[in-house]
């Protein structure tokens, strides 16, 4: 690959997703290209000998990067399908016959998946022979992972390993790897990628940074250099990095103690038959979930199963069957995943507020677009 782009030479723009509704064109340069893409090829180890299977959107960057740009950067074959064929159906729906049909068909050794497919994996695990058999490397990400189901899909023997990244960033930032893989953490950062931990417990990153948002002011790092990430989390003695949830989520009961949504919502949709979750309860006496569940699913049971591994404060007191999926179309689900938690306040706040006015006799608080 060439040394001679400019630092601040911008070959893609690509879009956040956004939690909050407003996607931002990021400006990513050559050199960020070209130093994440080293950097995963060398962690990865992936030769001409690997078979990448896309099965990401290309309109991620992640899959632009880490997947396509990857393999050929380093000689792999890269198989490339419509979506449909893949078995994606929209922005949450995917065919898993179809789905499990084409990894066996196509018999790839690498792959980029998000935690619903893992998921997905591991409840098809008879079906999933095959995949098990010819994969030796697939990185989860785009959204949280349950530590359960990362755990369970390793000892199923699918090569699953969690990383971390942000579009900002390049795509990725950390990831776990064969030889050095810490379930609960994202990974180690990649080598040319520096990180620190603020006094509030903010992640802060440096190393293939983008060159500011599309029409927006590029003057976003601090005199070091340092990129915000919204991100909580902390660094062990071992360089891993792991994630508590979103700084601009977390979530105060009315007991001063501190919830990380994404925490209990990776816990509640391992369950069998939930499907989405939306954690609430910013200074509330307990948590309340937002829950989508296939038909027939005991979601008291699911829930008291989940409360069963969480601390008090954690727990999940109360849940509303949702109307409807959370999707991007209603504007409750963004592409990565994660739910749009002021969408869902919007459509659900008032039978929140109902759920803790006839469980407390309190007369509830009402906080607007409540970021709970």
């Amino acid at each position: 690959m060439s040394k001679n782009w400019g630092a601040l030479h911008t070959v893609k723009i690509t879009y956040t997703s956004g939690t909050t509704g407003e996607p931002k064109g990021v400006c990513v340069g050559a050199k960020a290209i070209v130093d994440v893409v080293r950097s995963i090829a060398l962690r990865t180890a992936v030769t001409a000998d690997d078979r990448h299977l896309s099965v990401l959107p290309l309109t991620t960057l992640l899959e632009n990067v880490g997947g396509l740009y990857v393999s050929l950067v380093s000689g792999a074959t890269v198989v490339l399908l419509p979506q449909n064929q893949i078995g994606l159906r929209g922005a949450s729906g995917i065919d898993t016959a179809q789905f499990i049909q084409q990894f066996e068909r196509q018999q790839p050794t690498t792959t980029i998946l998000i935690p619903q497919m893992v998921q997905l994996l591991v409840t098809l695990a008879d079906l999933g022979t095959e995949v098990r058999h010819t994969l030796r490397f697939a990185a989860v990400g785009g959204a949280p992972i349950s530590e359960t189901l990362l755990q369970c899909a390793l000892e199923l023997g699918f090569p699953i390993y969690e990383g971390y990244g942000l579009s900002e960033s390049t795509s990725v930032v950390a990831f776990n790897a064969p030889n050095e893989n810490r379930v609960g953490s994202v990974g180690r950062p990649l080598p040319h990628i520096e990180l620190k931990i603020a006094e509030d417990g903010e992640v802060w990153v440096r190393g293939s940074l983008f060159n500011g948002y599309l029409g927006g002011d590029a003057t976003v790092l601090d005199e070091s250099g340092y990129l915000p990430t919204g991100d909580l989390g902390t660094l062990d003695d071992a360089g891993f990095l792991t994630l508590k949830g979103r700084k601009k989520s977390l979530l105060t009961t009315a007991y001063g103690r501190n919830v990380a949504p994404e925490w209990v919502e990776r816990e509640l949709v391992v369950q069998p038959g939930i499907l989405q979750a939306a954690l609430f309860g910013n200074g509330k006496p307990s948590n309340l979930a937002v829950v989508v569940a296939t038909a027939g699913t005991d979601v008291a049971q699911r829930v008291a199963e989940v409360n069963r591994s969480l601390p008090d404060y954690a727990q999940v007191g109360g849940w509303i069957l949702a109307d409807e999926a959370f999707t991007t179309g209603n504007g409750q689900w963004t592409g990565t995943a994660r739910p749009r938690r002021a969408a869902i306040w919007a459509q659900y706040g008032a039978r929140i507020e109902a759920h803790y006015q006839s469980k407390y006799k309190i007369e509830s608080k009402r906080t607007h677009g409540e970021v709970v």
